[in-house]
C-alpha cells in the first residue's frame, strides 16, 4: 500500500506541480491540495483513496491540464481501492481461521 501511495505521489508531483488557481476568476484561493511538495502529495493521494471529495480534488487538476489527469485520478481510485480491499480481505480472513483453528483444537 506504502508503495503505491509512494509512487503515485511522485507522478503527481512530476505531472502536476506547479501554482495553479481552481479556475481563472482572480478572486478564487489557491487550491488547497496540491503535488507542490512531497507530504502534500502523500496527503492528496490518501484523499484519493480513501475517496473523499476526490471529484473535487480533480475538477482544477482537469482546468489546469485538461482531461488527461482524468486518468491519473481514475487510476489512483481504482488501484487504491483494489488495495484497501484485499488488505481488509486478507486481515478478516486471517481472523476467521486463527478462530476456525483455536475451534478445532478446543473440539474434545
Amino acid at each position: 500500500m506504502l508503495l503505491l501511495i509512494f509512487i503515485y505521489s511522485l507522478v503527481g508531483m512530476q505531472f502536476f506541480s506547479g501554482p495553479f488557481k481552481a479556475s481563472p476568476d482572480p478572486d478564487d484561493e489557491p487550491v488547497r491540495f496540491n503535488f507542490n511538495s512531497f507530504p502534500q502529495a502523500v496527503i492528496a493521494v490518501f484523499i484519493c483513496i480513501t475517496a473523499e471529495n476526490w471529484n473535487g480534488m480533480l475538477a482544477p487538476f482537469i482546468y489546469k491540464d485538461g482531461w488527461g489527469a482524468t486518468i491519473y485520478f481514475v487510476s489512483l481510485i481504482i488501484f487504491g481501492n483494489l488495495m484497501l480491499l484485499n488488505l481488509f480481505l486478507a486481515i478478516l480472513l486471517n481472523f476467521i481461521s486463527e478462530n476456525l483453528e483455536e475451534e478445532i483444537q478446543n473440539v474434545p
